[in-house]
């Protein structure tokens, strides 16, 4: 299983906002298509740690060449 701290280098673009008091996260990433879903799942994990320490409670990831689209 890789490092989930390559996911870093990985980090696009962060967007935060906040709805109707809930703190939403956006984050894109370069290359997760090529990345394997245990790595990608640990990743999503350690950020969600880091975003409920900053309160953030929405996480959201999403594949920076498919303009937000996730095709399966």
């Amino acid at each position: 299983m890789g490092n989930a701290w390559d996911m870093l280098d990985r980090i696009e673009r962060v967007k935060v906002r906040r709805d109707d008091g809930m703190v939403r996260a956006e984050v894109t990433l370069k290359g997760m298509e090529d990345l394997s879903a245990d790595v990608v799942l640990e990743a999503v994990e350690q950020l969600r740690q880091v975003l409920e320490y900053l309160q953030i409670t929405d996480l959201s990831m999403i594949p920076s060449e498919t303009d937000g689209l996730i095709e399966n």
